[in-house]
């Protein structure tokens, strides 16, 4: 296909009319090159509440904008092959792999090779690029499917998305932040996105991270900015 023009194919990004509230979080930012990449899809609306573990190149990374509106969880490793202490530990529902036809020519011996996390101990990962959300959602997901840990902080997940903080009470809500800062830091995002259209529950959500956290400087500053926009 070589100097060829240009393909316009139709396209769509999703299989409904309403978008689900997902959660994407990946490593990427944190390493030099696709080596060692892995990223996880959370749609708790999904029809099938099944985790799907992938071992593979790009192909399976660009289907997950796809897989994600079918399955609850999908967790994608670049890897030319399964990792069975991997599986073992994420406790996947079905496991899928899969290279395209110009890797297999040079397939590594998966006795050979150095071990999959020794990508994010030597100097070329930056751990500092990743924010503490993502930090927090990877702890969590190895962590075990059955453990404390992570049944907490999916629930966080679930009770974080726009829909769900607007009906919920303030006492509730404040009750719920206790202890944490991803969902404060969630409703502060949110409080945000609702200036333009709805101030006043921009400032109700607003006023709610400020009580979970006085000592937050852009959502003391922003409480001031609702309060005088809303108090001409």
């Amino acid at each position: 296909m070589r100097g060829d023009a240009p393909i316009d194919l139709l396209s769509f990004d999703c299989f409904t009319e309403i978008k689900p509230e997902l959660d994407r979080f990946n490593l990427s930012k944190a390493l030099q090159g696709n080596t060692g990449g892995i990223f996880l899809t959370i749609n708790q609306t999904a029809p099938i509440k099944k985790r799907i573990l992938l071992f593979g190149d790009s192909y399976f990374q660009s289907c997950l904008k796809w897989l994600s509106h079918i399955f609850e969880e999908i967790i994608y490793l670049r890897s030319p092959y399964i990792l069975p202490d991997v599986a073992s530990s994420l406790s996947p529902d079905l496991i899928l792999t899969g290279n395209a036809e110009r890797y297999l020519v040079n397939t590594p011996n998966a006795e050979n090779d150095v071990p999959f996390f020794i990508n994010y101990i030597h100097s070329r990962f930056e751990s500092r690029k990743l924010d503490e959300h993502t930090l927090s959602a990877f702890q969590n997901i190895f962590s075990g499917r059955n453990s404390i840990s992570y049944l907490e902080w999916k629930e966080t997940l679930r009770i974080s998305h726009k829909k769900t903080l607007l009906n919920l009470e303030n006492n509730h809500l404040l009750q719920l932040c206790e202890n944490n800062n991803i969902l404060i830091d969630r409703i502060r995002d949110t409080a945000t996105s609702l200036e333009k259209t709805d101030m006043e529950e921009a400032y109700r959500l607003m006023s709610i991270a400020h009580k979970a956290r006085p000592s937050g400087i852009f959502i003391r500053r922003k409480l001031q900015e609702y309060i005088l926009l809303l108090n001409p």
